[in-house]
């Protein structure tokens, strides 16, 4: 019989995608720094990430739209 597993391990299995993936890292950097310009935020996701700057684009959007960062003077902020 094998041991149960608690909601963490649960958690843990969860699979995201990719869009999801980078608005977790946006955050997170986000979190970590007072401010990013918008030339520096979008050269390291497309670095990290590989991916169309118009993909960024709009998930910065979305980010914005849900109040999740703003964008100030051509820099992105953590607002929550």
């Amino acid at each position: 019989r094998s041991p149960s597993r608690g909601l963490g391990d649960v958690y843990k299995r969860q699979v995201f995608s990719q869009t999801e993936i980078i608005e977790l890292f946006i955050v997170r950097t986000l979190k970590s720094v007072e401010f990013i310009s918008d030339e520096d935020l979008l050269t390291m996701i497309k670095t990290k990430y590989n991916i169309e700057i118009k993909m960024i684009n709009d998930i910065l959007d979305k980010l914005v739209d849900n109040k999740y960062v703003d964008f100030v003077n051509n820099k992105y902020l953590y607002v929550i």
